[in-house]
């Protein structure tokens, strides 16, 4: 007969080595659990509200911003945790089945939400939005010129100027201004958007302005004013009609298109260099600050906004409550502006979508020209994703702008 105690001890061996599973499955487990539990976090705080408690929102709203850009990482996601959930299935695990399935449906919800929205809106608009233009990179050019347009304390400032192919005499042009929150940023920066207006025939001049620190409120709307000045005096060289000289930025070079567009003649933002102030044709702001104070107290973004506005005044809102106003174009409207083009997002964390709302309810009480354009779960600087929904929302709204304001005003 055999032992009876060999049966417990082979029992004992078996579970043994059960439990001792090989190491690449543990892994891939491992990873597979951590794969749903970050989509899932990821989920959540790109959907997430507003949260009261500053430091939480702070670290939320600077992940969401970042997440707006995920749309792809979202789908390679949401196919993953599929793989995940059907595995988990077969091998009855069912705790991970659940959260395969969990972190499927959020990934998917994050890619169909902000598309189906934006294929809403680009229908209302006549237009429409393709998955195949998502991963687009745009046209890209080299400026066909790049110059110093002022030497100011010792610091060059340069503009690169880019022509259509086939230049007309007396087209249109576009100074553009960078963003950066004031304190950083390149006039080389979203050149496919440059590329693009050249080829509609719009003579672009991208500008650089003097950063801060120290503070700049009132340099770096008179540095752009210069540039405006610049292109004027040189509009002849590049086929530009003088008078048809428009105006603007993203971001915080939004703030400062519409501050050099709203403040003609204002003693306190004169140009910084030896050329006349030039009324300009049109202003066209993406996401701009427009109430600095209010846009302290909105933001989803504060310790990153207060920063920045910090050092483009010198100190805090408390210290210096007459600089954040002065440097608000909400502060600088009356009759007579220029037609005024506003794009924001309504998923802005950085800069709240108000901020354009509350400068488009004054411009239109004064009876200025306005358009609004706000995309549905579209974030702060999105003009930097070619072919995401909401640069592909706004291409047919600002070639409509473009040709009733520049082209046809010709």
């Amino acid at each position: 007969m055999p032992n009876s105690g060999q049966a417990p001890a082979a029992e004992g061996r078996a579970a043994h080595r059960a439990r001792r599973r090989p190491l690449v499955p543990r892994l891939a487990s491992v990873v597979a659990w951590a794969l749903c539990v970050v989509v899932i976090v990821c989920g959540v705080i790109f959907f997430a509200p507003r949260i009261p408690v500053r430091p939480i929102q702070e670290v939320v709203g600077a992940a969401g911003l970042a997440l707006s850009m995920g749309t792809l990482w979202f789908a390679v996601a949401c196919f993953l945790c599929v793989v995940i959930a059907i595995v988990s299935w077969h091998s009855r695990k069912h705790w991970r089945l659940a959260a395969g399935v969990i972190a499927a449906a959020v990934a998917l919800t994050v890619v169909l939400v902000p598309w189906l929205t934006a294929w809403r809106t680009a229908s209302a608009h006549g237009s429409s939005v393709s998955w195949f233009s998502f991963s687009d990179q745009g046209p890209h050019r080299s400026p066909t010129q790049t110059t110093t347009f002022a030497t100011i304390d010792g610091q060059p400032l340069q503009l690169d100027a880019y022509r259509p192919t086939q230049p007309a005499a007396g087209g249109p042009a576009i100074v553009f201004v960078h963003g950066g929150g004031f304190i950083n940023g390149d006039r080389g920066e979203n050149n496919s958007w440059f590329s693009w207006l050249a080829a509609q025939g719009v003579t672009v001049f991208s500008v650089d302005y003097r950063l801060a620190p120290p503070a700049r409120w009132q340099q770096a709307t008179g540095d752009v004013k210069c540039a405006l000045g610049w292109v004027r005096r040189h509009a002849a060289e590049f086929g530009v009609a003088r008078s048809n000289i428009s105006v603007a930025g993203d971001s915080a070079g939004g703030n400062l298109a519409l501050m050099a567009a709203y403040t003609m003649g204002d003693p306190q933002f004169p140009p910084t260099c030896d050329v006349p102030e030039v009324p300009v044709r049109s202003v066209i702001a993406l996401y701009p600050l427009t109430n600095l104070p209010a846009a302290l107290d909105d933001t989803r973004m504060p310790y990153a906004i207060r920063t920045m506005l910090d050092r483009y005044t010198g100190g805090s809102v408390d210290e210096h409550r007459d600089r954040y106003l002065a440097a608000s174009p909400t502060e600088h409207v009356t009759p007579g502006l220029p037609p005024t083009l506003l794009v924001h997002g309504s998923s802005d964390h950085l800069v709240p979508a108000n901020q354009s709302t509350h400068l488009a309810t004054a411009l239109d009480a004064a009876g200025d020209p306005v358009q609004t354009l706000e995309l549905p779960w579209v974030d702060h600087g999105f003009i930097s994703q070619w072919g995401g929904w909401g640069a592909q929302l706004l291409r047919p709204q600002l070639t409509e702008f473009i040709q009733r304001h520049l082209i046809a005003a010709g």
